[in-house]
């Protein structure tokens, strides 16, 4: 597998660092939230390609790239949960006026909790283009010389713990610049770019040919 390692690093480095769904939740809710709330977002995001990547692994995704029906209730779920999670965002910033913001600096209650790690885990765990990502992607760089599984549990651990680094740097350097998102007006633009974005990965998701 080495001789295979440097180009699937190069390329998983590539598709980690493309902006998309997973980056406008992470930031948005790092706005939101803070640090915490960031890296909630970000262990949600990792966990359910953790759960992705077993399937693929053990073949079971097979189902999702071969039945329609499979793939299209799946689909459908997880982009009507993206729609749903970008509207409520988007009427959020409606609701609140700026002293609102202002005067809301830290999260609710609810907040506080797992919700951060739902709004992570959800879309992804709900999408079966990732589980047909891992399933298609990760086959291109196996040693069919050795033993298959080992290699595609490493592949896969090495593109999440990528991912999950590269949402930690996010979370970061959103939480370091919060001084400045935190101010009602860019928290309402940073708000509305998130539930446009979402809605926009919503449709898209939902109107993908497999």
């Amino acid at each position: 597998m080495s001789e295979h390692l440097v180009a699937f690093v190069a390329i998983a480095a590539l598709l980690v660092v493309t902006p998309g769904a997973d980056t406008a939740m992470v930031l948005g809710q790092t706005v939101r939230g803070g640090r915490r709330a960031g890296m909630l977002t970000s262990l949600g995001v990792a966990s359910a390609l953790v759960v992705h990547a077993t399937l693929s692994s053990l073949g079971l995704s097979a189902i999702l790239a071969r039945s329609a029906t499979a793939f299209t209730v799946v689909k459908l779920a997880g982009a009507a949960y993206l729609v749903v999670l970008g509207f409520r965002t988007l009427w959020s910033t409606r609701r609140r006026g700026a002293e609102a913001v202002q005067a809301e600096p830290t999260p609710k209650a609810p907040e506080r909790g797992i919700a951060p790690y739902r709004r992570g885990v959800m879309p992804n765990l709900l999408n079966p283009k990732v589980a047909v990502f891992f399933y298609a992607f990760l086959p291109q760089f196996i040693d069919r010389g050795g033993a298959v599984l080992p290699q595609t549990f490493v592949l896969a651990a090495i593109f999440i713990a990528m991912g999950l680094t590269w949402l930690t740097i996010l979370v970061v350097a959103a939480s370091r610049a919060m001084s400045v998102l935190r101010k009602p007006a860019a928290r309402r633009v940073m708000e509305r770019v998130t539930g446009s974005v979402l809605v926009g990965f919503g449709v898209r998701l939902a109107t993908a040919a497999r």
